[in-house]
């Protein structure tokens, strides 16, 4: 509402609202990724006498980088499910755009929504496999 306040409704504000939210979801997501990492070998890296930044690049990076990217390409897919609702209830994006062709009867642009809805949601889940495979530690 905040941002609704200095901004007018529209879809900037929504954007710069739902940005926020996962922001916060990623953080805490993130948080919990670190606290639940195997510390041995950040302890083994210490007893060896590595440094902070030494032990974050080879300790905990490697084994939270593949959490890290799950967690934010599920949110972004979430956001983008998120738009279609939000718009759909009039804020603007895929979703207004879906209720307008809706209302106007125009079932072949509301085929092509939802096939590039569909391509959207394909698109994240695939980029989503590959980069944990790239990640992933052998």
């Amino acid at each position: 509402m905040v941002i609704v306040f200095f901004l007018s409704p529209g879809i900037l504000p929504g954007a710069i609202a739902l940005g926020l939210h996962n922001y916060g979801i990623v953080g805490k997501l993130s948080a919990e990724v670190v606290e639940n990492m195997d510390p041995g070998p950040a302890r083994a890296l210490r007893s060896a006498g590595a440094g902070n930044l030494q032990m974050l690049a080879y300790g905990i990076i490697p084994q939270a980088m593949p959490q890290f990217l799950t967690y934010l390409l599920y949110r972004w897919e979430v956001v983008i499910r998120t738009t279609v609702v939000v718009g759909f209830v009039g804020a603007g994006g895929l979703g207004r755009e879906f209720r307008l062709s809706l209302s106007f009867f125009q079932y072949t642009d509301v085929a092509l929504i939802i096939l590039w809805y569909l391509i959207l949601v394909v698109a994240v889940d695939l980029l989503s496999a590959f980069l944990r495979r790239l990640v992933r530690v052998p």
